[in-house]
């Protein structure tokens, strides 16, 4: 590399350099800390009932911060179940805050107070509304949040009307659906899936059949939610070779939107020497569903079965396969070499 390359490159490097330790000032001199409890709000409230409830703000930076409140409606994706905003004018207005403008001083413990109320006519179902706190660029007009804006945090509220006369056995709760029960991609042979699925007949209560190339250790489920109110599902996964329990992992309830779908992954814990051997499983989950608004918990039972397939044996079919293909070559060679005096017996 030239001199003049070199000397160059150091103008780059210093540059970058300087413009990173810019940004990186800026950033900490922002301090932005704000703090907000609960982290949710989960209530159930009757048509045409009013209840109130209080945020606790902290602002733990060295400067006061200009808050603003908003409340945004929102559903969740499927899967995931990462929020998606939306917007509907009328359920904006069941929550109110006796402040949504002000500035909260520099280390400020503030308890903001809120209604919520709820229309008379509503249908019973679940609701579910996002107050977000969002915090911009101090000015001598308060209403002028300006350019510097940052990322607001914020409390979901999952708000449940029940109808009046649930008690009289009118209303049944849907339960939740399994929609998807299987073993990690990773440690799968769709190949060998495929394969044995021809020869092997299985019940016709058996659902799923899997073949491993090695012990699984994450196992996927997917989870409908039918209700109209939300659910949050819990589990316990145990896995068996035969009646021998060798491994088990735990569903940790998440939240359910009603008519959504939420998967999650259950890692499984388990002892590497007996759950590493050849042979055929049976992992059973046991899911369970809290409906604390019916008051109920609804039980289920998911089977799924795989054979798992070592190492050993893969390498074993590979020496195999490359017998036959070096015998054939050989006979192959043979065979040109000395023509019809070769034969196939």
């Amino acid at each position: 590399m030239s001199i003049i390359n070199k000397n160059k490159m150091k103008k780059i490097i210093f540059l970058t350099t300087f413009l990173l330790g810019i940004f990186a000032f800026s950033f900490a001199s922002a301090g932005i800390s704000l703090s907000v409890s609960p982290q949710k709000f989960d209530m159930t409230v009757l048509p045409g009932e009013r209840q109130t409830g209080q945020i606790r703000l902290r602002n733990d930076s060295a400067r006061p911060l200009p808050i603003r409140v908003n409340i945004t409606p929102f559903d969740a994706e499927d899967g995931t179940g990462q929020i998606n905003f939306r917007e509907d004018k009328k359920l904006e207005n069941w929550i109110t805050f006796t402040e949504d403008n002000f500035v909260l001083r520099s280390g400020e413990d503030k308890r903001l107070r809120f209604e919520v109320k709820i229309p008379g006519d509503v249908n019973p179902g679940g609701y579910y509304l996002f107050a977000s706190f969002q915090v911009g660029s101090l000015s001598q007009n308060k209403d002028d949040f300006g350019p510097e804006v940052i990322p607001a945090v914020g409390v979901p509220f999952l708000i449940s009307t029940v109808d009046l006369n649930l008690g009289d056995g009118e209303t049944v709760a849907e339960g939740p659906e399994v929609i998807d029960f299987s073993i990690e991609e990773s440690s799968r042979s769709t190949f060998l899936e495929n394969q044995l699925a021809r020869f092997i007949a299985f019940g016709s209560d058996q659902s799923y059949f899997y073949v491993t190339k090695n012990m699984p250790g994450k196992f996927s489920v997917t989870v409908k939610n039918n209700d109209s109110y939300h659910i949050r599902p819990e589990g316990d996964l145990l896995v068996y070779k035969g009646d021998e329990k060798v491994a088990e992992g735990f569903l940790e309830g998440k939240t359910i939107l009603p008519g959504k779908s939420r998967t999650f992954d259950i890692e499984i814990d388990g002892g590497a020497g007996e759950f590493a051997s050849m042979g055929g499983y049976r992992a059973e989950l046991d899911l369970r569903t809290n409906n604390f608004i019916r008051g109920e918990i609804i039980s289920q039972k998911e089977t799924l079965s795989f054979i798992n397939i070592s190492y050993y044996l893969w390498i074993l079919l590979f020496l195999i396969l490359v017998f036959f293909l070096i015998r054939k070559r050989i006979f192959l060679v043979l065979k040109f070499l000395f023509g019809k005096r070769i034969s196939t017996a």
